[in-house]
C-alpha cells in the first residue's frame, strides 16, 4: 500500500506542477457548473428538469425550456447558494412554436 501512495503522490504533484493557471481555471468552472447542477438535481421543485448548466470564471448560466418567472428566480437562488458562484444568468430556451397546414 505504501508504494502506491508514494506513486499516487508523485502523480498528483507532475500533474499540479504542469497545469497551466488556464487549465486550473477552466477545471474550476467545470467543477462549479457540476456542484451548481448537483444543487438543482436536489432541490425537491426542480429535481431533473432539464436544463444546460455552464461557468465561466465563476459566472454560472442556466438555459432549458420554461425557465419564466418564478422559476428562473428558483432556480438562480438556488445556483448562488454554491460557494464560489460570482453571478447567475437565466436563459428560457424558446419551444418551437406549432406550424399550422395552410
Amino acid at each position: 500500500m505504501p508504494l502506491l501512495l508514494a506513486t499516487l503522490t508523485a502523480s498528483v504533484t507532475e500533474i499540479d506542477r504542469a497545469a497551466a493557471p488556464e487549465q486550473w481555471r477552466l477545471m474550476r468552472d467545470a467543477a462549479l457548473a457540476a456542484e451548481v447542477r448537483a444543487m438543482l438535481l436536489v432541490h425537491p421543485k426542480i429535481g431533473h428538469a432539464p436544463l444546460e448548466v455552464n461557468c465561466a470564471r465563476g459566472a454560472v448560466r442556466v438555459n432549458g425550456p420554461g425557465l419564466v418567472p418564478p422559476w428562473d428566480d428558483l432556480i438562480g437562488d438556488v445556483a448562488r447558494q454554491v460557494d464560489g458562484v460570482t453571478s447567475v444568468e437565466v436563459n428560457a430556451e424558446e419551444t418551437p412554436q406549432p406550424i399550422r397546414p395552410g
